[in-house]
């Protein structure tokens, strides 16, 4: 099993769920984006991704992804222009966390990542719960 860098007191303070949602603010804004001419009444959300995981951020996510029923899987992000992941909540689908590759720490990718995406256990999980959403272990699938 893979130890953890300062995980014990973390994990203590707040609930995996609190961490992962506090990890997503640091990360991530979402702003709403008004449409003009035929589109005048259409209002689409764009994400804004910010910051940098710090090796702190990227030990806690693993450590959820390993201990908690969350469904976690690579998603084209920016408009098409970014690999992405999405771990979300497989009861209420609401979106938990969602970060850019880029976002990673050194020595964390895509390939990295999949080591979790790609277990048995979350693929089935997505599966189940997320019909729209094939999981593939390709990167060039997620980007243009």
């Amino acid at each position: 099993m893979p130890t953890y860098v300062n995980m014990e007191p973390r994990i203590k303070e707040k609930s995996p769920l609190e961490f992962m949602l506090e990890l997503d603010l640091k990360l991530r804004s979402t702003k709403e984006s008004h449409g003009s001419g035929a589109w005048i009444n259409h209002v689409s959300k764009i994400d804004q991704f910010h910051s940098q995981m710090d090796e702190n951020d990227i030990h806690n996510l693993l450590y959820v992804l390993d201990n908690c029923p969350y469904a976690f899987y690579p998603k084209n992000v920016n408009m098409g222009f970014s690999v992405g992941f999405e771990l979300r909540d497989p009861l209420s689908g609401d979106v938990i966390l969602k970060f850019k590759e880029s976002q990673l720490p050194e020595g964390y990718d895509f390939a990295k990542m999949s080591e979790y995406f790609m277990k048995p256990k979350n693929v089935s999980l997505v599966e189940h719960y997320f019909k729209d959403v094939e999981i593939e272990n390709r990167r060039s699938k997620y980007t243009y």
